[in-house]
């Protein structure tokens, strides 16, 4: 299998600096050039436990993703992206790849969204706003008394955009700290630019640290968040089509479908 080494990427990035990517997740060309054979045994497991090819499709899609984006900002082929769990839980480069270069994944329906990031921890989340619940049951019950407060008084097309806009902003922050959905929520505020914990309520990190959330446009029907340790001076980079990453970036470079090679159910 050939490795692909995106042009333009460097482990030299500066601190702080953010990189976003979105891509399609049903791209039909995609695992024929990144091949299925780059994941570790673990995801490959992780794809066969899940019980629809649509979702093994995205998940699997997601992670090759993920590794041309990776192996664009440190410079390197696709092949030499190794990644590892830490103990909470989150993933990250496995030795002797820098550490400093962190990122965060989401995807939703089809699409999926990543950040990468030197010297800082980032955390990115995406939703499809089509796949919403009940909104006031679930605000109700985990969001903050600022936050329901938002969602008073809207009809219900915006009520829901706003309740996406606050979840993502919740997920982007709990993904950066490596945090799971067993944290309190409701005692993390996210109406502001910046995220505030209720120290006070039990469950609550043992170090909150300070995290500015941002609000991304990535599609039509999506809702999306970025949350950072620093803020950026530079505005919110803008999110790029990780598409033009492939060599060439030419219709049919690929080949055969990504579900060809989908582990079986």
């Amino acid at each position: 299998m050939t490795s692909v080494a995106p042009a333009g990427g460097s482990a030299t990035g500066r601190s702080g600096e953010v990189e976003l990517w979105t891509a399609q997740l049903d791209l039909a060309a995609l695992e024929n050039r990144l091949s299925g054979s780059l994941l570790s045994e673990e995801e490959l497991e992780r794809a066969r436990r899940l019980r629809f090819e649509s979702d093994r499709v995205h998940f699997t899609a997601s992670r090759l993703w993920l590794r041309l984006v990776l192996a664009h900002g440190l410079g390197v082929g696709t092949a030499e992206i190794r990644l590892q769990t830490r103990s909470d839980g989150k993933p990250e480069l496995a030795p002797p790849l820098p550490a400093r270069l962190r990122f965060s994944m989401s995807r939703s329906g089809s699409l999926g969204l990543f950040a990468l990031a030197f010297d800082s921890e980032v955390g990115v989340d995406l939703e499809d706003r089509s796949r919403v619940g009940d909104v006031e049951a679930v605000g109700g019950r985990i969001f903050s008394p600022a936050e329901r407060a938002i969602l008073d008084g809207l009809d219900d097309e915006e009520k829901q955009r706003s309740f996406c806009q606050i979840w993502t902003r919740k997920e982007a922050v709990l993904k950066a700290l490596g945090v799971g959905l067993g944290a309190p929520l409701e005692a993390l505020d996210v109406s502001g630019e910046v995220a505030l914990w209720d120290t006070a309520r039990p469950g609550v990190p043992d170090e909150p640290r300070t995290w500015f959330v941002h609000d991304l446009d990535v599609a039509p029907g999506y809702s999306a968040a970025l949350a950072t340790e620093a803020a950026l001076p530079g505005g919110v980079p803008a999110v790029r089509d990780a598409t033009e990453l492939l060599p060439g970036a030419v219709p049919g470079f690929l080949g055969r479908s990504a579900a060809s090679s989908m582990p079986a159910p």
